[in-house]
């Protein structure tokens, strides 16, 4: 049995490194803290007079693999010029032992002849099961729900380790200076007519967009326009309740920062972390009550980290290693466990 630590994986995606999806990103980080990990970025067309692949090293320590063909390459060996590249690489490399693992369905075209241990296959949408690549594959995960009998749901993590920062004494950004308390971040929030009204009836509040300028105009309403990834525990440090949608990744993003957070629609989670509202009375009368949150229910912090502790990504990622549904056993197959 080989240690699952020797074992190398192969990332086939659609996407640049630079310019990869959160959800790729955050799962190649988690597997490269066992793994040797190597990026297959989409074949690149010109700046090369001879086929050749490109090997470079993100700041992660991840090797970024980048197919160059000639300009004057004909479409029908793109793939077979692909394959060649990668397949020398191997040899060169002395790789005997690997996964794969697909973002791409369209990699698999000039991929497919690798011979790979496993075959890992992640879909967003049920059109993507319509590949190839899909019967092929040893296990298919998704974040989105899908109806098929193969398909296993691991949803997004949270980066818990990035957001709990904000519950450090973190310095104010300039634009929340003059903002008194209490704040109410609005997160991802979209019915702004909702929040219009419950403005209007709670002056004393203010209310924080972190998006361009909205419809909304009143004192106490305010936008901040978009920030990015880095600096969102900076606000939500400031932020005395949060409000947001329905999406799990971002309240579990808010959770980890320790702030309150009410959802704007019905949604189910454990234990009672975060408070619902559907309506302008129950909104206002749920920030009420998650203003003394802290008061009213002391251990919610230790329940909130306790819950947070099985959405890490980390935790999702060591479920696919072992092809797991979450807190279910992978049904019999064929197939090994990825860690074997």
């Amino acid at each position: 049995m080989l240690h699952q630590s020797l074992k190398d994986i192969f990332i086939f995606s659609n996407f640049c490194w630079e310019s990869t999806s959160t959800r790729i990103r955050y799962i190649a980080l988690s597997l490269i803290k066992k793994h040797r990990l190597f990026y297959v970025e989409p074949p690149v067309l010109g700046m090369t007079g001879q086929p050749k692949l490109n090997e470079s090293y993100s700041a992660e320590g991840l090797t970024v693999l980048t197919p160059y063909l000639p300009l004057s390459t004909e479409e029908k060996n793109k793939n077979d010029i692909t394959h060649a590249l990668l397949k020398v690489f191997i040899e060169q490399e002395n790789i005997t032992y690997f996964d794969s693992w697909y973002f791409s369905p369209g990699a698999w075209d000039y991929s497919n002849s690798l011979h790979p241990q496993s075959i890992v296959y992640n879909v967003e949408h049920e059109f993507e099961l319509d590949s190839p690549l899909a019967n092929e594959a040893s296990y298919i995960f998704s974040s989105q729900q899908i109806d098929h009998d193969r398909c296993i749901l691991i949803p997004d993590g949270v980066d818990f380790e990035h957001f709990s920062q904000a519950r450090l004494s973190l310095i104010r950004p300039d634009d929340l200076a003059d903002i008194p308390s209490p704040r109410i971040g609005c997160y991802s929030v979209y019915d702004q007519d909702l929040i219009e009204e419950v403005a209007r009836r709670r002056p004393d509040l203010q209310f924080i967009f972190l998006m361009q300028e909205g419809s909304v105009e009143l004192s106490n309403v305010h936008y901040l326009g978009m920030k990015n990834f880095f600096s969102l525990p900076l606000y939500f440090s400031h932020w005395d309740v949060a409000l947001t949608s329905d999406r799990e990744n971002q309240m579990m993003e808010l959770l980890a920062s320790g702030t309150p957070v009410i959802c704007l629609n019905e949604r189910e989670i454990d234990d009672g972390l975060i408070h619902q509202a559907t309506n302008i009375d129950d909104v206002i009368f749920k920030i009420d009550l998650a203003l003394q949150q802290n008061t009213i229910d002391p251990y919610w912090i230790d329940r909130v980290d306790s819950y947070l502790q099985s959405k890490s990504w980390d935790h999702q990622v060591e479920l696919m290693l072992k092809g797991q549904r979450p807190e279910v056993d992978f049904p019999t197959t064929d197939s090994p466990a990825l860690t074997q």
